[in-house]
């Protein structure tokens, strides 16, 4: 039985992705893209109808695992299809069939919805590598055209051309600009799913010195390739992606898969690989290929990640993993040394919007580490200061101040404001006076450490578990009256609302610097949360959030006001609720990373309050 497996390298791009069978969908007047699968599939190809302008023609649902181990995946493809149906322009409707549904052998029950007077045909198109195909999915595909009585109108190939001669800057520039403008104008009726957490985990590991693999049958890596990853973010370029075919699903591809890491890999950094939808499914034994690839000397971890779930349980488990692993064995204190934690580009929305507070802790002859750089496993100095940047950070921030009594400073800048107030909490923490308190290093000596009690914290008494300390020198998590006040049903204020939305960290952030210069306003702050495993994280924070499970509830409980948040999310509540004002901050785990609006948070602020 062949179960041959292939590694290929993740070539992170800003081009458009390739012309395939779902751009010939999108080219065609009237006909509307039903897609279901895991997170990978509906959000690359959410990206794909949206940078094409044709998000009127998409409808799709990210399922979790339950729906498909319980079979309801049948159900929900049945009513996606009627509400595809009841467009005005639905001519007829192709549902673009994932590895998922292909691997729980789904087969679609109509092959026509009656709505109103008219019949609308629907055909099925199953794709990705484990799909048995006799020929070009695209002739199939013009097949199924020909079927539903349409016929068919491909542009492909003169797209393709005159993308590449929008690409000469002497050519073609207005032109760019006016479609770019028509696409950013389109109403957003539905947010794009989350990143899935392989996406989240990659653009970890691609700061650390690695080869980090990606095991799927080989479709899940354009969906960091040409949506979640980050463009010059990647170590070398050492991220690499899996392909296999239906054969090493039903064959086992772990043997396999050991015999092509160890061939390829030459060098000798670890090899950090993780999971995807399929892989979960089909119950992959990483625990054996791990154990396989130690035996043939290869320094190896994997990452446990499902391709169900959003980035913030699959992160925060990774950087736990890599932080216990780092300090295992560490060395003495490094007095000016500040550890980020909770980084990845996809949760800040990249190295540059911190870089203003590095700037002045530099200046103030401070290292900045981030977790993971600069990898060995031996005696990696201890930092005098952790800045966890984002939730993602939280279990590993907890267990190096449980482990050494290491304080944390948490918060996020708003481009240069705060930054200096920042980096000044954070050199504070780190430039306490000796006072000979004592702290185990991991070994059997003790060293010296600061005394922080003006930071709630000393050494001599570990801080009692699970305890944070915020550079506005609150312990434990968050309050939010004014959430509390709503969810009790005893908001009467007649302050105007203000909704903050966001990135858990950054949403605290926003919280205080409004409270702090426009107290006239009452401030909600609220998380989104469409997977499950986002509310265990974001929940070590604050009892007080606003949980908003959908966008459906997003859209029911904030419809009016003003609303600071990632760009898509305020297009999408002002699809609904026209009235809505927004105050853009990145937050690419629902726009991606080619997102092309960040604002200017604070100088937005004060425009708007004038």
């Amino acid at each position: 039985m062949n179960t041959k497996c292939e590694i290929e390298q993740v070539m992170i791009s800003d081009r458009e992705m390739e012309h395939n069978a779902a751009s010939l969908i999108f080219e065609q007047d009237g006909i509307v893209l039903v897609a279901v699968g895991s997170l990978a599939c509906v959000r690359s190809l959410w990206f794909q109808a949206y940078r094409r302008g044709r998000l009127a023609q998409f409808r799709g649902c990210a399922l979790p695992s339950w729906n498909y181990a319980a079979g309801k995946n049948a159900d929900v493809i049945r009513e996606i299809i009627k509400e595809a149906a009841q467009y005005t322009d639905t001519k007829g409707i192709i549902v673009y069939a994932s590895c998922m549904e292909y691997l729980t052998q789904w087969e679609p029950d109509t092959e026509k919805v009656i709505c109103g007077e008219k019949n609308i045909p629907v055909k099925v198109l199953f794709r990705g590598p484990l799909t048995k195909r006799s020929g070009n999915p695209v002739k199939h595909l013009e097949g199924l055209f020909a079927e539903m009585g349409i016929p068919v109108k491909n542009d492909l190939e003169n797209n393709l051309e005159r993308e590449l001669d929008e690409r000469k800057p002497e050519k073609g520039k207005q032109d760019c600009m006016n479609q770019k403008s028509e696409i950013d104008e389109q109403r957003l009726d539905i947010l794009p799913p989350a990143a899935p957490d392989f996406s989240g985990v990659m653009d970890f590991l691609s700061g650390i010195d690695c080869n980090a693999v990606l095991i799927s049958p080989g479709g899940c890596k354009s969906c960091i390739e040409h949506v979640d990853g980050q463009i010059g973010n990647v170590q070398d370029n050492c991220q690499y992606g899996t392909r296999f075919t239906d054969l090493s699903v039903t064959g086992g591809c772990e043997e396999a898969l050991v015999d092509v890491i160890d061939g390829m890999f030459c060098d000798s950094k670890p090899v950090f690989l993780t999971g995807s939808a399929v892989m979960q499914t089909i119950g992959f034994d990483d625990e054996y290929l791990i154990e396989q690839l130690s035996a043939r000397g290869r320094k190896s971890l994997f990452f446990k990640s499902s391709g169900f779930e959003g980035c913030p349980e699959a992160v925060d488990s990774a950087m736990m993993k890599v932080g216990k692993l780092y300090f295992q064995n560490p060395g003495k204190c490094q007095k000016n040394l500040v550890l980020i934690t909770g980084y990845t580009s996809l949760a800040t929305g990249g190295k540059e919007t911190l870089q203003p507070v590095i700037d002045r802790l530099k200046k103030n002859s401070m290292e900045v580490l981030y977790l993971g750089e600069k990898w060995r496993t031996e005696k990696n100095p201890l930092p005098a200061v952790i800045w966890m940047v984002s939730a993602e950070g939280i279990s590993v921030t907890k267990w190096m101040q449980e482990e050494y009594g290491i304080p944390c400073v948490i918060g996020r800048n708003l481009e240069k404001t705060y930054a200096d107030e920042l980096a000044d909490e954070i050199i504070a923490y780190a430039e306490m006076p000796d006072t000979g308190s004592a702290y185990r290093d991991g070994s059997d000596t003790e060293i010296a450490c600061k005394d922080r009690s003006d930071a709630a914290i000393a050494c001599k008494d570990r801080p009692e578990k699970g305890t944070l300390h915020k550079y506005w020198g609150e312990i434990n998590k968050i309050s939010f009256p004014e959430n509390t006040a709503m969810l009790n049903k005893k908001a009467e204020s007649s302050k105007k609302t203000v909704w903050i939305l966001g990135e858990p960290v950054l949403t605290i952030s926003l919280y205080r610097f409004c409270n702090l210069y426009y107290k006239e306003m009452e401030y909600r702050t609220a998380i989104y949360i469409p997977t499950s495993g986002m509310k265990r994280v974001y929940g070590q924070l604050s009892d007080d959030w606003i949980y908003l499970h959908s966008q459906e509830e997003m859209a029911e409980i904030i419809c009016e006001g003003t609303v600071i948040a990632d760009e898509f999310i305020i297009r999408f509540l002002r699809n609904r609720h026209p009235d809505i004002k927004g105050i853009t901050v990145r937050f690419p785990e629902i726009s991606g990373n080619r997102s092309t609006k960040c604002g200017k948070c604070k100088e937005d602020i004060q425009n708007h309050y004038s």
